[in-house]
Order: C-alpha cells, then sequence, then structure tokens
C-alpha cells in the first residue's frame, strides 16, 4: 500500500519541482487537496483507505507526468523546441490533455505548425477550448481568419470570454472600430477588465478620448495599474495633460515603471511644458521623501533638459549622501528586453538615455555608499536582484560576507565594498562560462 503524505506535506507528485516555483494558485490548491486527503484518512476503514491510495497513486502518477512535461513545454523558446518534449511524451505514453496542446498552440509561428496541432488534437478526440480559440485568434493576421474562428466558436458552442474581446480590440484600427467592438462585449455579458481599458487607450487619438475611457473604468469599478496610466501618458502632449497621469498615479499609490519613464522622455514637450513639469516634480519631491525614487529620475531629466534647477524655489527634500547610501538606486533605464504588454514605444535617441551596463550601474552604487551599515548594502542589493541584475544566490552571498567582515569591525568601507564588488563581478564571470 501507498504510504500517504505526512501532514502539512505537498503530496508526493510535485516532489520533482520546487514548491517556489509554483504559482500562488497551484500552491494554494495543493494545500487544499492535501488538507482534504489527510482529513478523510483518519475517517475511512483500512480497506477504504487501500481503494483510496490505490486511486490516488493513479491519480498521482498521471498527474506527475502530464505536469512535468507541460512544464517542460512552456520552457520551450520554439516549436521545433515543443516537437521533441512531444516526442518524448509519445513514446513514454503519456496521455496528452487540452493543456499540452495549447501550450504547443501558443508557441506555433506559421499556419503549418498550427494546422498540424489542430489535427493531431482532432486525432487524440481532444476538443479545443476556449483558451484554444483565443490563441488561435490572437495569431490571426486578418480580420477574414478572425471571422472564421469567431465562426468555428459559434458552431462549437463556445462563446468568447473578456480575453477574446481584448485579442479583438488589440487588432481595431482606430477608436471608433475599439468602442463598437466594447458594445459588442457589454451586449454579450462579458464583463471588461483592466486589460480591456488599456487597450481601448491604445486606440485613442487625444487626451479627451483617454478621459471618456477612465471615467467608464471609474463607474465599472476597475481600478487602472501602471501599465494602464503609462498608456495614457503615451498619449499626452502638454504639461497640463502629463500632470493629471501623473496625479492619478500619485493619488492611488501606482509606481511607475521603467516603460513609464521612457515614455515620458519620448514625448514631443515644448521648452514651456518642460519647466512647467519640473517645477510639478519638484513639488512632489517637497512634500516627502517617501517615494523619492519614483521621482526624482523624472526631475533630473528636466533639469538636463532646462537647465533650471528649482523653477518656483521650492524647498526638494533631496537627501543628504548618507540618506542616498540608505536608499537602493534608482531603477536602471533599460530599453532592451521583454517591455510591459500591450505598451509599445519609440526609443529615445542615446542623448537622451545613457546606454550603460547594469552591472556597472550596480557597482557604482556599491561604490556610492558612505557608511558602514549592512542595511545600506541590503538595500542596494535587494534592488539590483529585483532588476534581475543580480541571482539572489549572488545577493544572499555578497550580503552575508559584507555583514561578516562589518560584524568584524577590523575593514575599512573600501575593503568592505571592493569584496562585495569582486563577489559580483566573478559570480558574473561564472554563470557566463556556464552558459557558453
Amino acid at each position: 500500500m501507498k504510504k500517504n503524505p505526512a501532514p502539512g506535506k505537498l503530496p508526493e507528485f510535485l516532489s520533482n519541482h520546487d514548491f517556489e516555483e509554483l504559482d500562488d494558485s497551484r500552491q494554494i490548491s495543493c494545500q487544499e487537496i492535501n488538507s482534504t486527503y489527510n482529513f478523510w484518512e483518519k475517517k475511512l476503514s483500512p480497506q477504504e483507505i487501500e481503494e483510496v491510495n490505490n486511486l490516488v497513486a493513479n491519480l498521482r502518477h498521471q498527474f506527475c507526468e502530464i505536469f512535468n512535461y507541460n512544464y517542460e513545454l512552456k520552457k520551450c523558446q520554439s516549436y521545433k523546441e515543443c516537437e521533441d518534449v512531444f516526442k518524448k511524451m509519445k513514446k513514454n505514453n503519456v496521455r496528452l490533455n487540452i493543456a499540452t496542446f495549447n501550450i504547443i498552440l501558443s508557441k506555433c509561428q506559421s499556419d503549418k505548425e498550427r494546422d498540424g496541432i489542430l489535427k493531431k488534437m482532432e486525432k487524440g478526440g481532444i476538443e479545443p477550448n476556449i483558451f484554444t480559440f483565443n490563441i488561435i485568434l490572437s495569431k490571426c493576421q486578418s480580420d477574414k481568419e478572425r471571422d472564421e474562428i469567431l465562426k468555428k466558436m459559434e458552431k462549437g458552442g463556445i462563446g468568447p470570454n473578456a480575453a477574446t474581446f481584448n485579442i479583438l480590440l488589440n487588432n481595431c484600427k482606430s477608436h471608433e472600430e475599439g468602442k463598437n467592438v466594447f458594445k459588442e462585449m457589454e451586449k454579450s455579458g462579458i464583463d471588461p477588465n483592466v486589460v480591456t481599458f488599456t487597450t481601448l487607450l491604445k486606440k485613442c487619438q487625444s487626451h479627451k478620448e483617454c478621459k471618456e475611457i477612465f471615467v467608464e473604468m471609474k463607474n465599472k469599478k476597475i481600478y487602472p495599474d501602471v501599465i494602464t496610466l503609462t498608456t495614457w501618458l503615451k498619449k499626452c502632449q502638454s504639461h497640463e495633460e502629463c500632470e493629471e497621469v501623473f496625479g492619478k498615479m500619485v493619488k492611488k499609490k501606482i509606481e511607475p515603471n521603467n516603460v513609464t519613464l521612457i515614455t515620458f522622455i519620448s514625448l514631443r514637450l515644448d521648452q514651456t511644458d518642460k519647466v512647467r513639469l519640473l517645477d510639478f516634480f519638484n513639488k512632489l519631491l517637497a512634500k516627502s521623501t517617501k517615494h523619492l525614487y519614483w521621482w526624482l529620475p523624472y526631475s533630473q531629466y528636466l533639469e538636463s533638459k532646462t537647465h533650471i534647477k528649482n523653477p518656483s524655489n521650492q524647498k526638494v527634500n533631496t537627501p543628504s549622501s548618507s540618506a542616498v547610501s540608505s536608499l537602493p538606486p534608482a531603477p536602471p533605464i533599460t530599453i532592451s528586453g521583454t517591455p510591459d504588454p500591450i505598451i509599445t514605444t519609440n526609443n529615445p535617441s542615446p542623448s537622451e538615455i545613457e546606454a550603460t551596463d547594469p552591472v556597472d550601474k550596480l557597482i557604482s552604487s556599491i561604490q556610492s555608499i558612505s557608511t558602514k551599515n549592512i542595511n545600506a548594502f541590503i538595500r542596494v542589493l535587494n534592488s539590483a536582484q529585483k532588476s534581475h541584475i543580480i541571482s539572489s544566490k549572488t545577493k544572499v552571498i555578497a550580503r552575508n560576507t559584507a555583514k561578516k567582515i562589518i560584524e568584524e569591525g577590523n575593514t575599512s568601507l573600501e575593503e568592505i565594498k571592493k569584496k562585495v564588488i569582486s563577489i559580483i563581478k566573478s559570480r558574473g564571470n561564472n554563470k557566463k562560462n556556464k552558459k557558453h
């Protein structure tokens, strides 16, 4: 008889994966399964427990295999890689499910690849679901193709969901066309979400149209996020319009990200607007240093463009050098990498953004630490890890090394900084060597 899992432990079918790798919903589901399983174990007779164990063991075996392979498929970078995993699944007689095919479909780059997967689904007796159709719909290149998919959905008795309409909205060529799709969404009884309104904002041609969408969001009690407000910012053409967007960020305590800053820098504002906005950001900084690094890069950028430090002589809460060393560095401005979904921006010119290596910026931040305080090192390292400049393991090693040296009390601050920088550089080189 299969041994039951100990109370409080994860089911055995997850033993091959780190618990931390799972998303919150899956963690909660696994905990609920465990709790139920252990609860009934105490209430059943030995014979009933044996029968349940046999059933659960079989289910675990099936789930383990499909979970492992689906997890592997998600990590694939191309359809070709997916095919290799798919062949292994067939060779090991793994029972495929709809999630398997949906993952592979999301990696398809051509109609030929897509049609091949759909034929395999049909051959295996697996019916497409709403997620299948949404994946196909998102890859359609023309209205004709999208209409055909919608007809197939209707014929199969599968109704659209919010994601379906969001995909259709994203393919609209104008604000008016987007409004018509939105009306169809409401007629279908589908509730819009924040992605719906953010996608609608992309289609707006004026600040006034954006404001109308925000009124609609407020009426439906849907709250904007940083992507929504950054999309709106892209439509701004004056300091008044920018101030309205940034004012909403302040009011709703929404932290701007790198894309927000890049979008702002890309705006075509005249000198007067820049001076007014510099005054606006300096007033924010004068109120509090709580969100210093939210707005300091904006103020610094505008100072460099206007050559004015403080238009209205506001008392700006700029921190002392010792205070700066204990704060995390301003987030690096990066243009490469994966941008936020929905937002697309024209890259600013090299003169507007200095393209520096993130590791060099981290080293510069460490070198600027002016107090022998472990918290100063921790803040800088935490910020670097969150920005994916260093791994969590490198952060822990560097932090523990700095802590140990500081506690010993015999080493100068400069030597501590050199040691921490040495660890970051050596582990960075090791990582590169492993890749090669």
